[in-house]
């Protein structure tokens, strides 16, 4: 496109919290998970009730979206059907990121998302503000360089699978990106485990409750509900749903810092960096002193 398509709907997180960082509000984006970083960004741009939110639970069609008229779609990762990705066609273009986009580098998401609105220029200097942003705080805490981690999401409801971060998921991308390294456990499990459903990010898997003891790492990333979270709050530990985990120093995060880390966005990068790093460091720094 020539020019800034002016109505633009964001068919997922990443597409709408870039867009936002270039200060363009989607007509239209994923109703079900906001985040902290995209709310205050977005306020900068237009007011709460000129923002307007689509069920991504249901199937994607153009009936969605006609009464807002939008001028085009934009989309990074494989998520639209080939059924969907003709029904939006026929109201507006569909900017769909080529395969050599990686939906878990901020970075390939920042550069399709400009080069597609026209924004290539801004962003290449948003981007660079961003990289040294983010270097600047890894360098306050040289701890974390060659720190092994890895990442779960857990539950104390009985009988729950956990769900692993493996390889190729974006927490793993973020935190090898400032100088961590994956612990030996992740490959070690990965290759025995299934694959968990497309709600969960991308290259994530199903780790059975009596294989937590084989997690072991300098710091292991423990996301958990709202209502474990308040409780590991209130007694600085987690309750006994949770089967022990392997060696190692728990970071046990909430809803946001693990979104940070399991949906990055040129955002999302810089509010994980500010508000994660420091925790992580501080877990390394206690696991070391075991």
């Amino acid at each position: 496109m020539n020019s800034v398509p002016l109505r633009l709907v964001a068919l997922g997180a990443v597409e709408a919290e870039t867009l936002v960082a270039l200060g363009i509000a989607p007509v239209s984006r994923p109703g079900s998970d906001s985040s902290p970083w995209y709310r205050s960004a977005v306020r900068s741009i237009v007011t709460s009730e000129e923002l307007q939110n689509y069920d991504d639970a249901k199937s994607l069609s153009s009936s969605l979206f006609s009464d807002i008229k939008p001028d085009a779609f934009i989309s990074v990762g494989p998520r639209l059907g080939k059924a969907e990705y003709e029904s939006l066609s026929k109201l507006a273009p569909v900017l769909l990121a080529p395969e050599n986009v990686s939906p878990q580098s901020w970075e390939d998401i920042a550069s399709f998302v400009a080069s597609a609105v026209g924004m290539t220029k801004p962003m290449e200097s948003l981007v660079a503000d961003a990289k040294t942003a983010i270097a600047e705080i890894v360098e306050d805490y040289p701890d974390l360089q060659g720190a092994s981690t890895l990442m779960v999401s857990a539950s104390s409801v009985s009988g729950s699978d956990y769900v692993l971060s493996g390889t190729h998921s974006s927490p793993m991308a973020f935190l090898k990106g400032i100088g961590m390294k994956e612990a030996p456990a992740v490959a070690t499990l990965a290759a025995k485990l299934t694959a968990a459903n497309a709600r969960f990010p991308y290259d994530s898997l199903y780790l059975p409750r009596t294989q937590s003891g084989r997690l072991s790492a300098d710091v292991l990333i423990v996301s958990v509900p709202a209502v474990d979270y308040t409780s590991y709050k209130a007694n600085e530990k987690l309750g006994e749903g949770f089967p022990a985990f392997g060696d190692g120093t728990l970071y046990v995060t909430n809803a946001a810092e693990a979104l940070s880390l399991q949906r990055q966005s040129i955002l999302g990068a810089q509010w994980c960096a500010r508000n994660v790093l420091p925790e992580l460091a501080k877990s390394v720094y206690l696991n070391r002193q075991k």
